[in-house]
């Protein structure tokens, strides 16, 4: 007879099994799926090979600075074979960073015993994924400029990530009272500070951000770690946060604890 943990542990061992095939870089990403699963038809491999190509023109040289020419010379097509596929470069950009945004992007958390863990496991691989495709990440935020009906998509996929967040937290505070309205607020305003870390530590580095960090010597992970302090406290201000931690993390975790930073536990 299996027991009732049974299923709850093979679907950790599933998500941890995904992740370790996970690959930071969206461009290696289609690369491999087309190596791995290439359509059945030339045209189909075509247009993935122009894709592929603009995605990484566009990870080397941003969208602005993209030209056609550079595209259909890395997809090793002729500049005709291309407008087959897609009408100009705003559409293939659309069509690519799309993909990037709502087929490439961690929207999965690897299930855990702690909310700790999981909101760890997540801003971890988040800032991971963007520091590997950071051309990308700039250049979502130059189209979501340009192009209204992407910047609602941005919108649309942040608001449904959101929504499941504060979902979870609804149920993980059972059976206490918890007000949905209050926890998708709560979400929508920590992953509105996860969008600006990133565009800081990223896509476009503020010095001053740079040199708090520095000061800490604090890496990714510890800035993710750090993040997630923030999380708990917004989340789950009873949660204890005994997880052992370093750096950064565990000086903002001493923060408003009555210890200095030098004497918490790490």
């Amino acid at each position: 007879m299996t027991s009732k943990s049974e299923p709850r542990l093979n679907s950790r061992r599933s998500q941890a099994r995904r992740a370790s095939k996970f690959e930071l870089s969206f461009v290696r990403h289609l690369q491999r799926q087309l190596e791995e699963r290439p359509p059945a038809t030339k045209g189909k491999r075509t247009r993935e090979r122009i894709k592929i190509a603009a995605a990484t023109v566009m990870s080397e040289h941003g969208y602005h600075a993209m030209r056609l020419s550079d595209v259909t010379d890395a997809a090793g097509v002729a500049e005709g074979s291309f407008y087959v596929y897609f009408r100009d470069k705003r559409q293939v950009a659309r069509v690519v960073l799309t993909q990037f945004l709502t087929g490439f992007f961690p929207r999965e958390v690897q299930l855990s015993r702690t909310p700790f863990a999981s909101i760890r496991s997540w801003n971890r691989r988040w800032l991971s994924v963007c520091r590997a495709n950071v051309g990308l990440m700039r250049c979502m935020l130059q189209l979501s400029d340009e192009r209204p009906e992407f910047a609602r998509l941005l919108h649309w996929t942040n608001g449904r990530w959101c929504r499941r967040i504060a979902a979870s937290v609804v149920r993980r505070h059972r059976p206490a009272s918890v007000r949905g309205d209050a926890a998708l607020l709560a979400a929508y305003l920590l992953t509105g500070m996860m969008d600006d870390l990133v565009r800081r530590l990223v896509v476009y580095p503020d010095r001053g951000f740079a040199r708090a960090a520095r000061s800490l010597a604090a890496d990714d992970a510890e800035i993710a770690d750090a993040a997630t302090i923030i999380w708990m406290r917004a989340l789950y201000p009873r949660s204890a946060l005994r997880e052992p931690l370093r750096g950064a993390a565990a000086a903002l975790r001493a923060l408003g604890s009555g210890r200095s930073s030098r004497s918490a536990k790490v």
